[in-house]
């Protein structure tokens, strides 16, 4: 049995999940996700820093976005998002 409680332990997806929705949501206010696919391709390790990234694939009436989040050059989450503005 491992002494140390962390050892071995993993981010939950929804997580990563809920941070790149932030770095979106702060990047698009007024927009909303219509639709999402994303993947977890790798475990995202407890206390091991993670890099997030957002980039814009087209930007028209719907914008679609890309992005990846990484933990030492290993991609633990990816995907792509679509996003419509609602009208104010």
């Amino acid at each position: 049995m491992p002494t140390d409680i962390n050892s071995g332990a993993f981010v939950n997806g929804a997580f990563l999940n809920a941070v790149i929705a932030g770095i979106i949501g702060t990047n698009f206010p007024g927009h909303v996700v219509t639709t999402q696919q994303f993947r977890f391709p790798n475990r995202c390790h407890l206390h091991r820093e993670v890099a997030f990234s957002v980039r814009v694939e087209e930007l028209r009436k719907i914008v679609t976005v890309s992005y990846e989040s990484k933990q030492d050059d290993r991609t633990v989450f990816e995907g792509t998002a679509k996003l419509f503005a609602l009208k104010t």
